[in-house]
């Protein structure tokens, strides 16, 4: 959002951004977030370079598709556009992990380099916690041991925590 010189917001749309969401397999996943991410991308608020992680205990790319693709049709606020939908979907991967194993933020880490190179992300992250409180302190520490925490080289993280 910007303030033109009269004074008027105007909206633009992100830079790349790659958004990981830990939790993905659960209700807050498909009733809000999935839907508006769709719904910033219809109305074109969204870069090109942009694409979700899905971080859950058996999330693999299609599981997360498939599953978002089932469910997320019956949260959306207006009218469905299979165009809309198949570029949100073309940008939806999976993760599988336990919030408490080092080797799944390994291999978030990896999911990340690929998504990165395939959709321009530009080492962007926003982690979002879609989570129990109980894990909003492991989390954290756990993409710290990573690096998946640091901003190297002008790249911004930032980790989300609703509770």
């Amino acid at each position: 959002m910007m303030m033109s010189q009269q004074g008027e917001v105007v909206w633009k749309a992100t830079g790349p951004c790659a958004m990981v969401i830990f939790g993905a397999g659960g209700d807050l996943t498909r009733r809000k977030l999935i839907p508006a991410v769709y719904n910033l991308k219809e109305s074109g608020l969204l870069s090109e370079n942009f694409a979700i992680v899905g971080v859950s205990r058996d999330m693999n790319d299609e599981a997360f598709r498939e599953r978002m693709r089932r469910e997320v049709r019956d949260h959306l606020t207006g009218e469905f556009d299979a165009q809309v939908w198949e570029w949100v979907e073309q940008r939806l991967y999976g993760s599988p992990g336990n919030f408490n194993d080092p080797g799944a933020y390994t291999r978030l880490k990896e999911a990340l380099a690929r998504v990165d190179e395939r959709h321009g992300t530009g080492g962007n992250y926003l982690h979002y916690l879609a989570t129990p409180p109980s894990f909003f302190s492991e989390i954290p520490r756990q993409l710290h041991q990573v690096g998946l925490a640091r901003q190297p080289d002008g790249h911004w993280r930032r980790v989300v925590e609703i509770g």
